[in-house]
């Protein structure tokens, strides 16, 4: 059972918000006159542009899909994967476009979204009660993990990245 898009937009609008006022409370909640809020460090390094992607790398992204197809998909993942090397030079030259140009095509940002109640036994009239799962394409998954792979090891090198950070990162489960 599939809602549209806008069906939890006020809600979520609203626990953003809250949470961005508590964080900019704790943030800004100071009695030192000498430091900003929030508190600025100097970049080590800063980044321009992303790497190009070569077809090998897309392949082996190809390969390590699950067979699950998307409701977006207009070609199945079975197809995709038997012809990952033809789809790999595809992929890779919409991903350099994407990276070079920083624009992604609007076509390929849709998403289907799912409502999943958060727990059995909540009462499903209740917007709040619901977590939005959204189902991207395939190919706006793999380009979504070629930047990822591009961005995590200068986001974790950052001299502003919590080296005791362990909430979504690979090997730091608690």
């Amino acid at each position: 059972f599939a809602y549209k898009p806008t069906w939890h937009s006020d809600c979520f609008i609203n626990k953003l918000k809250s949470v961005k006022d508590i964080v900019t409370l704790g943030l800004c909640d100071t009695t030192d006159e000498h430091v900003s809020c929030p508190p600025h460090q100097t970049p080590a390094s800063t980044m321009s542009s992303f790497e190009p992607v070569e077809p090998a790398e897309v392949e082996r992204l190809i390969q390590q899909l699950p067979c699950k197809t998307s409701p977006l998909d207009i070609i199945p993942t079975n197809i995709i994967k038997a012809c990952k090397a033809e789809f790999a030079i595809v992929i890779s030259s919409l991903a350099n476009a994407s990276f070079k140009t920083g624009h992604f095509p609007t076509a390929m940002k849709n998403g289907w979204v799912i409502p999943l109640l958060k727990k059995e036994g909540l009462d499903t009239n209740e917007l709040k009660n619901f977590r939005p799962i959204t189902n991207l394409s395939t190919i706006s998954k793999i380009i979504e993990r070629l930047a990822l792979s591009r961005l995590k090891p200068f986001i974790t090198s950052s001299v502003n990245f919590g080296q005791l950070q362990s909430v979504y990162r690979q090997g730091h489960s608690t």
